[in-house]
């Protein structure tokens, strides 16, 4: 006989880890704040954040009650609405920070929000939703096309913004959710592996050596999919080794310095790279152990924003 699920059953674990790591988490913004001229804005940070974390809990206590049926119901109208705003941004919507050229929110004039955060929630329950009601495993490339464009759509929508950096979370919602659906690995790899050819046409042979494991993988891996599947992933290599160079040219230039500096942040010491080259020092002073809590030179005398 299987036992029922307990609907009121909770998974401590799960909690424990989440509250802690939030606390750890305010610990560290207390610690950003402790620097050598105080700050009025970064010395209540640590308040401000720990008032929302008893918000969230607060949430959490009666969002825990709801059925999953409800859950489950809400998630479509949740895409739905969320794509419908996330065009709305596209028309209306306003910058925020040091963005240049972004419209990813929009205000309302007594509050501003992001459409895309909610999309990415919304876009979470409607995939969990699709795949839970798969009734086989995830084996082939047709069992990964309708996740792929529920979330490929908000994707599309926040890269038009343009928010690439949101975009690439999206990207990260997909594969996660693929792998705990019991999507293979190699399955995974295989369909990532037109961005990773993306990023490696600056050099036409580490391409060429690319693209020939990648065909040999295909053939070891021939008998789990099916030859119009395997036609599809060399094809989609060779299109994203195409527009390299046209997508690279469409990047603001503080896009394209972000990646430059990813790579290489001595290009740009005083400007774009400053932050990672000064977190590296801070990271190297302080070795295994660290200097203590609140104690970080690099943060303290405000070498480190």
């Amino acid at each position: 006989m299987i036992k029922p699920v307990d609907r009121w059953a909770v998974d401590f674990k799960l909690i424990f880890s989440v509250v802690g790591l939030s606390i750890f988490g305010i610990a560290m913004i207390y610690s950003a704040g402790a620097v050598h001229i105080p700050n009025p804005v970064t010395d209540n940070a640590w308040l401000r954040q720990s008032l929302w974390f008893g918000l969230a809990l607060l949430a959490f206590t009666v969002l825990v009650r709801v059925p999953l049926r409800w859950i489950e119901w809400i998630a479509v109208p949740a895409y739905v609405i969320s794509i419908v705003l996330l065009g709305i941004t596209l028309i209306i919507g306003t910058g925020a920070g040091t963005a240049v050229g972004v419209r990813s929110w929009i205000d309302l004039g007594f509050i501003g929000f992001q459409p895309s955060e909610i999309a990415k929630l919304a876009t979470i329950l409607v995939v969990a939703r699709v795949l839970s009601q798969r009734e086989a495993p995830l084996t082939s490339l047709k069992d990964l096309l309708v996740p792929s464009i529920l979330v490929g759509l908000p994707l599309g929508l926040v890269i038009l913004q343009p928010d690439v950096g949101t975009a690439i979370a999206f990207v990260g919602i997909l594969f996660a959710m693929l792998f705990w659906a019991g999507a293979p690995v190699a399955l995974l790899l295989l369909i990532a592996s037109p961005v990773v050819g993306l990023f490696l046409s600056y050099d036409t042979r580490t391409w060429s050596l690319y693209i020939l494991a990648v065909i040999g993988f295909l053939y070891f891996y021939r008998y789990r999919l099916f030859l119009f599947e395997s036609v599809a992933l060399v094809i989609a290599n060779f299109v994203s080794a195409t527009i390299a160079r046209p997508l690279w040219s469409s990047l603001a230039t503080y896009q394209q310095n972000r990646i430059l500096v990813y790579l290489d942040p001595e290009v740009d010491p005083r400007g774009a790279g400053y932050q990672i080259i000064q977190s590296k020092v801070a990271i190297g002073s302080g070795g295994m152990t660290g200097q203590g809590f609140t104690l970080g030179s690099q943060k303290r005398y405000d070498f480190l924003p």
